[in-house]
């Protein structure tokens, strides 16, 4: 039997761990977007809402998320960033800058904080690209996850 508290996760605990399993559709672009998981497999604390999670108690957390993005009609360069927002301040995770069209995007983060007892966290996208029609995360076709630990 593996101990999920210990084994694998360098001593620290998983809180979270949820999904999406259908499109997050009509992702506005040049805006941001709070990513949205529909399935919550594992919520420790009761914490965890699908959208955010409040700490319950201060400590070093880990943050991990993935997630494919597809753009439609997409005309020139493209940019694409992943954001974690703990309470008012972003944090850019990753961002992925383009020459040229691109429909497709796979992108994936880890982030380490240390964040007091309370805050509000989420993840969100900016996704810019430039003569798209529709912007959506499709998770219909791949996996849109995330796990929080806490150490």
């Amino acid at each position: 039997m593996i101990n999920n508290d210990v084994v694998g996760n360098a001593g620290g605990i998983t809180v979270v761990r949820a999904r999406r399993t259908t499109d997050q559709t009509g992702v506005p672009n040049s805006s941001l977007t709070t990513l949205v998981f529909n399935v919550e497999d594992f919520d420790a604390e009761s914490a965890w809402n699908g959208t955010t999670y409040t700490t319950p108690q201060a400590g070093f957390y880990e943050f991990l998320v993935a997630f494919r993005l597809q753009a439609t009609g997409a005309t020139a360069a493209c940019d694409l960033q992943l954001i974690l927002r703990i309470g008012t301040v972003t944090h850019g995770i990753q961002r992925i800058l383009t020459p040229s069209a691109v429909g497709t995007w796979f992108m994936s983060g880890f982030y380490y904080a240390s964040i007091a007892k309370g805050v509000a966290v989420q993840f969100q996208i900016l996704p810019s690209f430039p003569g798209a029609t529709a912007i959506k995360i499709d998770a219909a076709l791949t996996p849109t996850a995330l796990i929080i630990r806490r150490h």
